[in-house]
């Protein structure tokens, strides 16, 4: 009976188009979502829990949404379901979540050993190439510090500007 004017941003339909029937809603998810999504509601009906899910939106206006719902369920007198929730728009979070995934897969592909460290110097993530180099498993070398990697070749100077550098936040490149 009630959906704010934010569906229009979502669904591109107006609150009362659907407040007697949500079929545009329906129809406007993402065919490959849609199974899924529809599965989930009427699970949340059945049982009267709560539905969460993270789906695809063809929005009529020509673009794909990736929008998060979460919605509680409440029988109604007579046997309906009224849902009270949320839907809104995650399409930057998914993107940026998308370009985090493919910049993992390139730098663990490097064949050069990458080690990145929290400004306390422990050691956060390795890619494949510094387990090849070091023979450290990045279980490892996670939480770990960088001194493991101490060959004895350099002097306290060297590893002395190499804490400075990573200390201040910036890039350290070396042998």
């Amino acid at each position: 009976p009630y959906a704010s004017a934010g569906i229009r941003d979502i669904y591109g339909v107006t609150p009362e188009e659907v407040a007697q029937d949500a079929t545009a809603v329906h129809q406007a998810l993402h065919p490959d979502d849609r199974e899924r999504v529809s599965a989930g509601i009427l699970e949340s009906a059945r049982t009267l829990s709560v539905w969460s899910d993270v789906y695809r939106v063809n929005h009529p206006g020509g673009h794909t949404l990736w929008v998060q719902g979460q919605s509680t369920p409440q029988r109604q007198p007579d046997g309906s379901v009224l849902w009270h929730g949320y839907i809104h728009d995650i399409s930057d979070r998914q993107q940026n979540d998308a370009r985090m995934a493919l910049l993992d897969t390139a730098l663990q592909a490097m064949p050069a050993g990458i080690v990145i460290t929290d400004r306390d110097g422990r050691i956060e993530w390795v890619n494949q190439g510094f387990t090849q180099l070091t023979g450290y498993a990045a279980g490892e070398a996670l939480g770990g510090n960088p001194r493991l990697l101490r060959s004895g070749h350099h002097d306290s100077a060297f590893y002395a500007q190499l804490w400075q550098t990573i200390l201040r936040g910036e890039v350290w490149s070396g042998e």
